[in-house]
């Protein structure tokens, strides 16, 4: 293999095997010494696997058996495991942890089903938050609170052919699904929360909950001043009749550059620290997944990397056939996440089956 390749495993899944078969076959993947994938942690202890980010999380779609695959590796390799994700915000979506929580366990997510305990990494509300240094632009990125505070991450995604849009891979995950509240919020609005007029009653309750003095009172709604918001949401959380709302604004080409901007924040805090693992499951396809290896058709398969990079590269291969797949945001994304050192286009796909 070329130094200029990352490699990408990818592992076959059989609809017809059993879940204890798919759990045998990631766990002696991950655990084999040849592959070098569990050396992403050899100098951590508590390490979080990342839950796929979906902004409605009634659509999450975390298969247990590979998520509870993933725990147990790490709990085999001598580390002490936890199950993670933040909180959703953006397109007038908001909830909280408590709400979050109460949806995955009726997802079935919970210790019994997991093997592990799990956590909130943006808090109770989203609002925790560590403020960082963009490595690429010396910007202000905001990032889920307890990233400085845990080892490691295992960011598991399921990724999907969705047209136009990304295809909510890796870059995806780190990008958005590790941004804090504010974070997610700048990511879709470039202008901040906005007053609507007619529906503004001057209770003044976002007077006094707003923690920089941007908004005063007018004659007839209150008003905010640009100059101090620091477009935190928390006005827009309170209002009741629609008073304050944002304006989702962003267009594509900054929200694909704070997305990455986001990431390579993340990629420079946690170091070699992260590992990626996507499922690719049949319900997306309207056939077999197409492999560059002529001795591998399947109909749904799980693909791992330390490169974030090569496995969109990867993900974007394999669903190329598919007839709602539009590769042209995709490919200009991860020509840029390239451009920031998030990782390598160019990989080495390795299918093994056990």
């Amino acid at each position: 293999m070329s130094t200029s390749e990352s490699r990408v495993f990818l592992i076959p899944l059989d609809t017809s095997e059993t879940d204890d078969r798919t759990a045998f076959s990631l766990e002696t993947v991950l655990a084999h010494r040849a592959y070098h994938l569990m050396e992403a942690f050899s100098d951590s202890e508590l390490v979080g696997v990342k839950l796929p980010y979906i902004e409605d999380k009634n659509q999450l779609n975390a298969d247990l058996t590979i998520l509870k695959a993933l725990v147990n590796s790490l709990r085999k390799a001598g580390k002490n495991p936890f199950v993670c994700d933040t909180s959703s915000r953006h397109i007038d979506k908001k909830a909280n942890a408590v709400e979050h929580m109460e949806i995955y366990h009726r997802k079935g997510i919970s210790y019994e089903t997991a093997g592990a305990s799990f956590a909130m990494l943006d808090g109770i509300s989203g609002g925790y938050e560590f403020v960082d240094t963009s490595p690429v632009d010396k910007s202000k990125v905001f990032l889920a609170g307890e990233l400085p505070n845990i080892d490691g991450l295992i960011i598991f995604s399921t990724p999907s052919p969705s047209g136009s849009s990304c295809c909510k891979g890796s870059i995806f995950n780190m990008g958005i699904g590790l941004a804090s509240r504010k974070g997610k919020i700048q990511l879709y609005s470039k202008s901040g929360p906005q007053v609507n007029a007619k529906q503004c009653y001057l209770c003044r309750k976002c007077i006094y909950i707003c923690p920089c003095g941007a908004i005063s009172r007018g004659e007839k709604h209150v008003i905010i001043n640009y100059d101090k918001c620091i477009n935190c949401g928390k006005c827009v959380d309170l209002t009741r009749f629609g008073g304050i709302s944002y304006k989702w604004d962003t267009s594509r080409d900054e929200f694909m550059r704070k997305m990455h901007l986001n990431a390579r924040s993340v990629q420079n805090l946690m170091g070699k620290r992260l590992l990626f693992c996507h499922l690719i499951k049949k319900s997306h396809y309207s056939g077999d997944i197409p492999c560059n290896s002529e001795e591998f058709s399947f109909k749904q398969a799980v693909l791992v990397s330390r490169d974030p990079v090569a496995i969109d590269q990867a993900t974007m291969d394999l669903f190329s056939e598919d007839p709602g797949f539009d590769p042209g945001f995709n490919s200009e994304s991860l020509d840029q996440a390239v451009e920031m050192g998030l990782g390598k286009r160019k990989f080495k796909l390795i299918p093994i089956a056990y």
